[in-house]
């Protein structure tokens, strides 16, 4: 029962998610792989290279850290060298990806559009994604030109021209920021990506993707709260209808599953230390006080077992039900159990979060 139950929950690790970021150098290419996969820091593991030239000749492939079916792959522009437009498609073998991102930090072009029409005609999702918004609000700042205005102005100029260049083409702009992923339409973005993808395909890239934004939080929120039917029956199910005995095995696996929620939302330990570094913030700032937390009901069985009691206060009644009544009042108690201890580090993560964004808008 356990064995199948972990294979199903981990199916998603098996199914691979391929992005293409399509633009000419210098549009922030490496910076958004970069930033999309959870990577602040250059000496991380599988930074990619962020240079002012053309550090792309050929399809470069960045899969996730940590999540190796999520692949960012790197493209160069159309009508480069090794890349003629008459052979764009055919080279970058446009039917493996589930999506593209095609970037500039200007205006869009003429061969955007065109790659832009040829994905439509082939079913290929895609976006259009203006990088570098941070400059330009901080230049025009200096000219007395309000953020927002900034940013209006530079949305309905983007969209203004790729309809000139295509009317047929949508038009919808995602302004980001690559070092601010709350920022502007960064959060929106990938939001969006993971609402055009097949719902079996969707879970798989929320949980291949690093907790980012606020907006991919909630949608973790989702994806994991969709687990805790099928591992809370798996554990009520193995549960022995003795006093004392198969409880610990079965906290042991919702123990487990929480070690899971940590990691996901971006507040495991290792997550934790690569935040601080990078805002230069101790780990303590980035954590709220509370009584209970995540990390503090994850030192044994034991005291997990202690916190669940003193928020579930029919937990081990339930645990020792007899006969029939077994697996579903065990059920009942430990998906109410999951839910809170979900809430917990959620709230934990969004804690995080806004500490962050505070930091960087004093900044």
């Amino acid at each position: 029962m356990k064995k199948s139950l972990e294979t199903s929950n981990d199916a998603w690790k098996q199914m691979v998610i391929k992005v293409g970021v399509i633009g000419v150098s210098g549009t922030g290419k490496s910076s958004f792989t970069n930033a999309i996969r959870g990577i602040t820091d250059e000496f991380e593991e599988g930074y990619a290279a962020v240079g002012e030239t053309e550090t792309t000749n050929i399809i470069t492939e960045y899969p996730h850290t940590k999540h190796k079916n999520l692949v960012i792959c790197d493209i160069p522009g159309v009508g480069t060298p090794c890349f003629p437009k008459e052979k764009y498609l055919q080279t970058i073998k446009v039917d493996t990806y589930d999506f593209f991102i095609i970037m500039t930090s200007k205006r869009f072009t003429e061969l955007d559009a065109w790659l832009a029409s040829e994905l439509k005609k082939r079913n290929r999702n895609f976006y259009f994604v203006r990088t570098k918004i941070d400059e330009d609000v901080s230049n025009a700042s200096r000219r007395k030109k309000k953020p927002e205005t900034t940013v209006a102005d530079i949305r309905a100029d983007c969209e203004k021209k790729l309809h000139e260049l295509d009317p047929s083409l949508k038009t919808t702009v995602f302004l980001v920021n690559n070092f601010d992923v709350n920022a502007f339409d960064f959060g929106k973005l990938t939001l969006q990506m993971v609402n055009d993808l097949p719902s079996m395909r969707r879970s798989a890239f929320v949980l291949s993707l690093s907790a980012i934004s606020k907006e991919l939080l909630e949608e973790k929120r989702k994806v994991l709260e969709s687990r805790i039917a099928s591992i809370a029956f798996g554990a009520a199910a193995a549960m022995i209808p003795i006093p004392g005995t198969g409880i610990l095995a079965d906290i042991v696996m919702i123990q487990n599953e929480t070690m899971f929620y940590r990691e996901q939302l971006g507040i495991d330990t290792t997550s934790m230390a690569r935040v601080s570094k990078k805002h230069d913030m101790s780990v303590s700032e980035l954590q709220p006080y509370y009584d209970v937390t995540s990390e503090k009901i994850m030192k044994d069985p034991t005291k997990f077992a202690e916190y669940l009691n003193l928020n579930t206060r029919w937990f081990f009644d339930c645990l020792h039900f007899i006969n029939t009544f077994v697996g579903a009042g065990s059920f009942v108690c430990l998906a109410e159990a999951m839910n809170k201890i979900l809430d917990v580090c959620v709230e934990e993560a969004l804690y995080m979060n806004k500490k962050i964004c505070d930091k960087i808008a004093s900044q």
